[in-house]
């Protein structure tokens, strides 16, 4: 294995012991529920502690969950066509 790959796997082992990835979930389930129409990733993660990319990492894990669903294309600030979702819950 390279030096890289080491420490990718160390990082993964290191975060999943620390439960961070069910700790994704709740910051991110909160953040849909509390708002009352769908967010994308990045409005996700501008009402959260989370970056864009650890929210981005999580949703496709919470669509087979099926707790979140996406809900169409919307511009977001910054002019982008990104993949808006809602929370379905249980």
């Amino acid at each position: 294995m390279e030096t890289t790959q080491k420490t990718s796997e160390t990082a993964r082992v290191k975060f999943m012991m620390k439960g961070n990835k069910e700790k994704h979930y709740k910051v991110i389930l909160n953040s849909l529920k509390l708002c009352q129409y769908p967010l994308t990733g990045y409005g996700v993660s501008e009402r959260s502690t989370l970056t864009y990319y650890q929210v981005m990492r999580r949703m496709k894990e919470l669509e087979l969950l099926n707790l979140i669903e996406q809900s169409g294309t919307k511009i977001d600030i910054d002019g982008a066509k990104r993949m808006s979702y809602k929370y379905i819950g249980l």
